[in-house]
């Protein structure tokens, strides 16, 4: 039997992800508080103040507070999950009523191409940017809440449609005519002939969706939209002045500069960036690894 390297491959950056999730902050090398350095002293005696390069104290370097970059990659990781993972559980429970209500009801496909055509139409970036700096929602205190809802519900369209038509496409199947002829309720139908069948579609869609979230957080951050941040004023004799406070420790706030940090600083943006490519490309691996075990045991996919 062929060795599936892609599911392979996805397993173990799974296993790699979940242990870095959990165990990473206890590990003697991370620090748990991300503490700033404001300077430090050079083994030639010269003052040297952050953001400090890759070595042996700094395996990635530090930011331009001096925070150990690799604590606040492992550190931020259980947030980048929790974050990925609401938007993609928000979405299918959505997207699945949604598109099983339109194989069976006309009405609500009606309403799904509407979601489908009109939400893919533009960029999803552009979406989400166009609603979450909305004044109520950029200043709102729940705006984690609001920019997890805003990622989920753009999508709802898309995958709604590609449920509706496997589900269409599994109908066609012969064995479904036998399941109609033995007087099956269509609730039985879901349960006893759809959902075996959608199982393996569904696994596939939500490890690519995974991949696709994650890349669209990352975008945002390098237009400084991030996952959660506090407004803050300040003291100003004129007319009322803020400003935008990170509270964030998810990947892409190591974008945050990264205009200038190219020039100079390239192990910040660099770091995030890395990070974000191995959790996109490991889910797609899995997704796609996924794919191809079902391949092989059953012709329907």
């Amino acid at each position: 039997m062929k060795l599936n390297k892609q599911l392979l491959a996805g397993i173990i950056f799974l296993v790699g992800l979940l242990f870095v999730t959990f165990v990473g902050p206890y590990l003697p090398f991370i620090d748990e508080d991300i503490e700033k350095k404001g300077m430090m002293i050079t083994e030639n005696g010269e003052i040297e103040i952050p953001p400090f390069p890759p070595s042996s104290e700094y395996w990635l370097g530090s930011d331009h507070y001096g925070r150990d970059i690799l604590s606040r990659l492992v550190v931020g990781t259980k947030e980048v999950l929790a974050v990925v993972l609401s938007v993609v559980l928000i979405r299918y429970c959505l997207a699945i009523p949604l598109g099983l209500g339109a194989f069976y009801y006309r009405r609500v496909r009606r309403v799904l191409q509407f979601l489908n055509h009109t939400l893919s139409f533009v960029p999803m970036i552009f979406i989400v940017l166009f609603f979450i700096t909305m004044p109520y929602l950029y200043f709102s205190p729940h705006r984690t809440t609001w920019l997890i809802i805003i990622l989920a519900v753009v999508e709802v369209g898309r995958v709604g449609d590609v449920l509706y038509k496997q589900t269409e496409e599994i109908s066609y199947k012969p064995f479904m005519d036998t399941a109609i002829t033995s007087g099956n309720t269509p609730f039985q139908m879901l349960r006893r002939y759809y959902f075996p069948q959608l199982f393996p579609h569904m696994a596939v869609n939500i490890s690519l969706d995974i991949s696709r979230v994650m890349f669209v957080i990352g975008q945002l951050g390098l237009i400084q939209v991030f996952i959660s941040h506090k407004i803050e004023a300040i003291a100003s004799v004129t007319t009322p002045a803020y400003k935008v406070i990170n509270t964030s420790h998810t990947w892409p706030v190591l974008f945050q500069r990264a205009t200038s940090d190219v020039f100079g600083s390239v192990w910040v943006p660099f770091a995030g960036a890395g990070a974000i490519t191995i959790f996109v490309v490991g889910f797609y691996l899995l997704g796609n690894g996924i794919r191809h075990y079902f391949e092989k045991r059953q012709s329907y996919i």
